[in-house]
């Protein structure tokens, strides 16, 4: 991992950010860790890029080492490329394995309280599911982060953009059993009332193949959870 110019204070680490992308750095010889100084002391941008050469940026991942204990760590990642070429092939890099490395590594070394936030107009299967409502967990994304542990969601969408950035899905570890029992229980209300939903539109000639898509992760996640009786997930 190289640095873009400046260092994070003492008293403040980013170890749960950096040493993941220095472990997935050494994992992906096409991919370049550069660490930048970040808006204030506990903050640092890292940006990722991938290809031979100086290679195209792929991502930004911005960490904040958080303020205890006023304010939890969060992560960030942004500016993500619909397309990464990794052999001399373009792939698409949602639903890639770099992309569920990536997240199951950062996912990893959050703890409960803290979020994770990731722009998802790179996904268009994502994207279009939360146009139509769809519950963030029954998204391709959504249902990849559920799998990783977080069970808040909360979708961010900016139309202007300017200062927020683009649409984001917020995703939360629980902080105690109390708040694990309580996301999975709204989890469970939000992706039982949308099933139906998601039925009609499996029905539809542009639509159904995400939807059904859609409705099979909507019955994984019921079946997982607590509370959901067989007419739910039927």
């Amino acid at each position: 991992m190289s640095s873009g110019g400046g260092g994070l204070q003492s008293g403040f680490s980013l170890a749960f950010c950096e040493e993941p992308l220095t472990f997935l750095e050494r994992l992906q010889p096409q991919l370049r860790v550069v660490k930048r100084r970040g808006r204030f002391r506990e903050e640092a941008n890292y940006e990722l890029y991938l290809g031979p050469g100086a290679g195209a940026r792929l991502l930004v991942v911005k960490c904040f080492a958080g303020r205890p204990p006023y304010y939890a760590r969060w992560v960030e990642v942004f500016a993500v490329l619909p397309e990464v070429e990794v052999g001399g092939r373009r792939t698409p890099f949602a639903g890639s394995e770099l992309e569920a490395l990536l997240l199951g590594l950062l996912a990893g070394r959050l703890r409960g309280g803290e979020s994770l936030f990731i722009e998802y107009t790179y996904d268009a299967e994502t994207s279009k599911l939360l146009r139509l409502g769809a519950p963030p967990a029954a998204t391709r994304l959504g249902f990849l982060l559920f799998q990783l542990g977080f069970t808040w969601f909360k979708d961010w969408y900016f139309p202007e953009g300017f200062m927020e950035g683009g649409p984001k899905l917020q995703c939360e570890k629980p902080a105690s059993e109390e708040a694990r029992l309580r996301h999975l229980s709204r989890l469970r209300e939000e992706v039982a009332a949308f099933v139906p939903e998601l039925v009609r539109l499996s029905g539809d000639a542009k639509l159904g193949a995400e939807a059904a898509k859609a409705l099979d992760r909507a019955a994984a996640i019921l079946r997982a959870l607590p509370g959901t009786s067989s007419r739910e997930v039927s």
